[in-house]
């Protein structure tokens, strides 16, 4: 995807308000404890992620919905699990 900055060749599409997709959510509690304001909590709610993560409390690996979607040799089917998890891996961790 272009940044501002890198410009873009075809038409501009319009930007959205997040806040389009989630004004009729209502926040856990436990969630709005974490912070005062939306980046304090998501700063917070990050930080835990990534502790529970490294500490294998969260593992993440392919459902089995995945799993039953690819058809063929099991050579075929482990790379393109391995193609997933590192496409997943790459959009979870940014650029």
């Amino acid at each position: 995807m272009l940044t501002e900055e890198q410009g873009s060749t075809g038409p501009s599409l319009p930007r959205h308000d997040q806040r389009i997709y989630t004004q009729h959510l209502t926040p856990p509690k436990g969630y709005l404890k974490l912070g005062k304001t939306s980046e304090a909590r998501q700063r917070l709610y990050r930080l835990c992620d990534e502790y529970m993560r490294e500490a294998g409390m969260i593992v993440d690996r392919p459902s089995e919905e995945l799993e039953a979607r690819f058809i063929g040799g099991e050579a075929w089917r482990e790379q393109r699990r391995t193609t997933v998890r590192e496409s997943l891996n790459a959009a979870r961790d940014g650029p």
